[in-house]
């Protein structure tokens, strides 16, 4: 008799962050799914605008943070 495993559903990889200045006061997040290497792909999709670099930064610690709970 055969035995198979059983079935264990993918565990879902979070998404890669970054942020750009769009103008000095304006700093855009950009969320980018991963390759099937895990390497951030090229384009990203703008999800979040801040006022600051410290702003943008502190706003992908909580989405970071939100993920992993």
């Amino acid at each position: 008799m055969m035995t198979t495993a059983a079935y264990e559903p993918l565990l879902s990889i979070p998404p890669a962050h970054s942020c750009r200045a769009a103008a000095p006061d304006s700093w855009w997040v950009y969320r980018h799914s991963l390759g099937a290497d895990g390497s951030p792909l090229p384009w990203g999709q703008v999800v979040h605008y801040c006022r600051s670099e410290a702003e943008a930064l502190d706003w992908i610690d909580d989405q970071i943070t939100d993920s992993s709970a």
